[in-house]
């Protein structure tokens, strides 16, 4: 009888060995050194686009020398340099009686319009449609500067040479410049005339009567 107690005990006792093995401490892996730094280190910033330099300014456009010798060659290649300029609204026709607007143009030896103004006729009021077509044939100029560089031969010795020129207007606002208008005229007529036939004279422009090859 002794015996079979001693039997229940140590079977107990072995229940509990194996229990103390199975529930003990559990064991942690401590990390390396090198991850450990890693980790409490700040994430790097993203770093920010490098500033692109600023660009460098146009250089301004040279004055195209003018080999004209009297004012009525110069005033035409100064006039087809305002007309490319302003080729948006230059006119492709004129009605009957267009509006116009003369300007007094002053150039230097470098082409720079040193001085224009508008040319009106005594009495004429400053109504608000003629300023804006006023302001269209005075931003037209500035528009197109510089200006040819006028000859030594054209300048004979003075510093600047000046011109009248007349704008042509429409209704709608685009412009023919005189000039290159009266040109036009004169092909067409050489155009429509038999072989052989003489040309016949256009009137002179009512801007030469101004003194137009006046400079100083």
């Amino acid at each position: 009888m002794r015996r079979t107690g001693i039997l229940p005990q140590f079977a107990l006792c072995a229940l509990i060995a194996v229990a103390g093995c199975t529930t003990g401490p559990k064991s942690t892996t401590a990390p390396l050194p090198s991850e450990a730094a890693a980790a409490a280190a700040p994430a790097p910033e993203a770093s920010a686009p490098a500033a692109r330099p600023p660009a460098a300014a146009a250089a301004p456009r040279a004055a195209p020398a003018s080999t004209a010798r009297t004012i009525a060659a110069y005033k035409k290649q100064a006039a087809e340099l305002i007309a490319a300029a302003s080729r948006d609204l230059v006119a492709e026709s004129l009605p009957q009686t267009p509006r116009s607007v003369a300007l007094n143009i002053t150039v230097d030896r470098d082409g720079n319009a040193v001085k224009v103004a508008v040319v009106r006729p005594n009495g004429q009021k400053e109504q608000k449609e003629r300023k804006e077509l006023e302001r269209a044939a005075l931003e037209s100029v500035k528009r197109a500067e510089p200006l040819p560089a006028p000859s030594a031969t054209l300048l004979a010795g003075r510093a600047t040479v000046s011109y009248v020129e007349t704008w042509l207007f429409r209704p709608d606002g685009r412009f023919q410049i005189r000039t290159l208008a009266d040109e036009q005229k004169r092909k067409q007529r050489a155009a429509s005339q038999p072989a052989g036939a003489k040309p016949a004279a256009v009137p002179p422009q009512h801007s030469a009567a101004r003194g137009e090859t006046a400079g100083r």
